[in-house]
């Protein structure tokens, strides 16, 4: 977490034009027509960086999930897997290799960070002279004009149950990446055994950077930093008991009841009680559900962001509050909508029409944060959620 001095120098979106920038250059480093194949882990994230109507700007025809059944690629030459550095993926790649024509042109993209461990399976597995391997840095990714997040579900997991301390090196490059564009935190305080291993990683690699550069060098990265004051890292294991409690902001309870993956909902656009049904029922799947789910409606994929104004203004209210303001809200669109009826003159007209896209977008907008905030409000009127809650506040 970074405690930044609001600034007109400070533009965290930048970060995502670098790492658009670095995508392109190595969609570009492969000739004519080119298929991605990318880990389901990368998917998501990816998509903040570049729309597909990019990739089809350079060269990509098609897009694959990475799995065990090699991707039908037809006539395409290149084939670009993007994948977590995991050797159970990289044999899963080898595979793939060897089941595909030799023709074919393969490369491999270890995000965010090339590893030995992983050539040294695709050495063992027999295709590491197949292909070419390189690294594509997507560090932190902006999900927000002031939210950074590295996108890895696994942490937790690698940390406190595996021992990996991938991600704190991952996080440093990160911050590191941060501090080469604003400077150097001028003070990093923190809480936890993993903070302080966080901590001491970014002294050494700051270390490492100033003597690598000349004196006198003007690098802003060897600079203090004059738009964040300081740095305050918090390990997860000082406090297990928040992630564990009952949401009640309005993006809380969306997050639990639907789950919000990469900064996206996944709502149907027919029947949104379907999605209360599928957060309750855990990982198993009976055969009449398989079927429920092969019938389901199209679902569409809602951004949860400053961008969308109506999110804006509910996502951090108490759920008990959200319903009176999203009816507020849509007396409010109705009223605007009706005014077209009071435009007499042509400029009136012409200041309607100017405005009837954004007024659109805001009601498909409101349409769906009302099916979404109706799903909530079965959730949260039942007896259990009420008594969980008690509970917890009497703790």
């Amino acid at each position: 977490m970074t405690n930044a001095t609001r600034s007109d120098d400070l533009d965290i979106l930048q970060l995502k034009e670098i790492l658009r920038s670095e995508l392109i250059s190595i969609l570009d480093s492969i000739r004519g027509s080119k298929a991605l194949v990318l880990d389901p882990d990368l998917s998501g994230p990816l998509s903040f960086i570049v729309d597909f109507s990019v990739l089809k700007e350079h060269g990509v025809e098609k897009v694959f999930l990475l799995d065990s059944i090699p991707p039908e690629a037809g006539a395409i030459k290149g084939l670009l897997y993007f994948s977590l550095p995991h050797t159970n993926k990289m044999k899963t790649i080898a595979e793939h290799i060897r089941a595909g024509s030799s023709s074919k042109e393969y490369s491999l993209q270890l995000v965010p960070r090339r590893t030995l461990l992983c050539e040294r399976v695709l050495e063992e597995e027999g295709v590491l002279g197949d292909l070419t391997v390189g690294e594509y840095r997507m560090d932190f990714i902006p999900l927000e004009d002031d939210l950074l997040s590295l996108e890895l579900p696994a942490t937790f997991k690698e940390l406190y149950l595996e021992g990996d301390f991938s991600s704190i090196y991952y996080a440093a490059r990160g911050i590191m990446r941060l501090q080469g564009l604003y400077g150097f935190f001028p003070r990093i305080v923190g809480k936890g055994d993993f903070a302080q291993i966080l901590a001491d990683t970014l002294t050494r690699m700051r270390l490492e950077l100033t003597s690598s550069n000349p004196r006198g060098s003007s690098s802003s990265a060897l600079a203090m930093s004059s738009v964040f004051d300081s740095m305050v890292v918090i390990d997860r294991g000082v406090d297990m008991v928040t992630p564990l409690l009952t949401q009640l902001t309005y993006e809380g309870l969306v997050s639990e009841v639907y789950g919000i993956n990469n900064g996206y909902v996944s709502l149907s656009s027919l029947n949104t009680s379907d999605a209360n049904q599928a957060s309750t029922s855990g990982s198993s799947t009976t055969p009449a559900a398989a079927a429920t789910a092969a019938a389901a409606p199209k679902r569409r994929r809602i951004a949860l962001n400053s961008s969308d104004s109506i999110f804006s203004d509910i996502r951090n209210m108490n759920f008990a509050g959200v319903g009176n303001l999203l009816s507020k809200m849509s007396r409010q669109l109705q009223d605007t909508y009706e005014s077209r009826h009071k435009a007499k003159t042509v400029q009136e007209i012409r200041s309607f029409v100017g405005k009837l896209n954004e007024l659109q977008a805001e009601h498909q907008s409101l349409k769906s944060h009302v099916s979404l905030a109706e799903t909530i409000l079965k959730r949260t009127q039942t007896d259990d959620f009420n008594h969980v809650l008690e509970i917890e506040q009497s703790l």
